[in-house]
């Protein structure tokens, strides 16, 4: 590509700098890799020829993680950012350091979301009330009883646990497995009237808490050309990175990726992807699925796309938090 915008959030390798050269990200023409030095060097690929920027000397004092941004316009403009530090201006080196301390950050990091989780357990609950007021089974079918429903999710999430074990040792034949699991668990857009996961915890009114970075449901483009955006998941307990305490539906319903000018949802990217290359052979692959697969890092030990990462990460989650919901059934 001779012009493109890459936005993420990396948690980078420690301790640092690296001792050999290692791959932070790649894409077919685009790859960001650490060097042992403790610069990075941006490598791209276009027309035919691949040409390669290296950053200043970056210092972390502890385990870091933040954002990093890219952008380039060949042949000789290519930008740098790692959190609110310059580290590679190709036409403009006056703006760089000769070294850059990097702190463990995120842009607007924590708010308080505590009206938006309490909306959506709510909004939960006032859903199944409706269904359970107005439902009747269709022919030839009966209503699952509560016991069914519990054991449904009591399944899932055991299948969960042990797909979780598989991709993260690496056997990513499996992810494919996980993540259909996974949408049925938390994003089926045809459940009645909840996904498995919501529909218990709207029985038992029971929150469903996960820690998540900034998030949005602006869904305004970036005008930027050629600008992807890579999507941040999850985590059961708060990290570095992840400090955001919030209800799982309300960060579904939040900001997840750019691919040009459409932007995606969480709920709508895992629907999406999941219905690409988890529910059936399609021959016509999504952009979004296209794009997940062809970022990839080796970070964690695993060399594996970006939608390995996504998915067990996500899992991992709702693996933790799915864990006391079937206890809390009522007799």
């Amino acid at each position: 590509m001779s012009e493109g915008t890459v936005l993420l959030m990396l948690t980078f390798p420690w301790p640092w700098p690296c001792r050999a050269r290692t791959k932070l990200v790649d894409r077919e023409g685009v790859a960001i890799f650490a060097e042992p030095g403790g610069s990075l060097t941006v490598r791209i690929g276009s027309g035919g020829q691949v040409v390669e920027f290296q950053s200043c000397r970056l210092v972390f004092d502890a385990p870091t993680s933040t954002n990093v941004g890219v952008s380039w316009k060949l042949p000789g403009s290519v930008h740098m950012i790692v959190g609110q530090t310059i580290v590679l201006s190709a036409d403009h080196a006056e703006l760089v350091p000769a070294e850059a301390r990097i702190a463990s950050r995120v842009p607007n990091d924590a708010r308080d979301f505590s009206d938006e989780n309490a909306t959506a357990l709510a909004r939960r609950c006032e859903t199944l009330a409706r269904y359970e007021a107005d439902k009747k089974a269709k022919k030839g079918r009966r209503q699952a009883s509560v016991k069914e429903i519990f054991d449904a999710l009591a399944t899932a999430r055991q299948q969960i646990v042990e797909l979780v074990e598989f991709v993260g040792e690496g056997r990513l034949h499996h992810l494919d497995g996980l993540l259909r699991v996974l949408r049925l668990t938390i994003a089926d857009r045809t459940a009645r009237p909840l996904s498995l996961l919501q529909h218990c915890a709207a029985i038992t009114k029971s929150p469903l808490p996960v820690f998540a970075p900034p998030i949005s449901a602006n869904k305004l483009p970036l005008l930027m050309p050629g600008v992807q955006t890579l999507p941040f998941p999850i985590s059961s307990v708060a990290t570095d990175l992840l400090r955001n305490e919030v209800d799982l539906d309300v960060w579904l319903e939040s900001r997840a990726a750019q691919l040009e000018g459409r932007v995606l949802s969480q709920s709508e990217l895992l629907n999406n992807i999941a219905s690409s290359v988890a529910a059936h052979f399609d021959t016509q692959v999504r952009e979004e699925a296209d794009m997940l697969r062809t970022w990839r890092s080796e970070i964690a030990g695993v060399d594996s796309d970006f939608l390995a990462h996504y998915v067990l990460a996500i899992s991992s989650a709702v693996r933790d938090i799915s864990e006391p919901i079937p206890a809390r059934r009522p007799a």
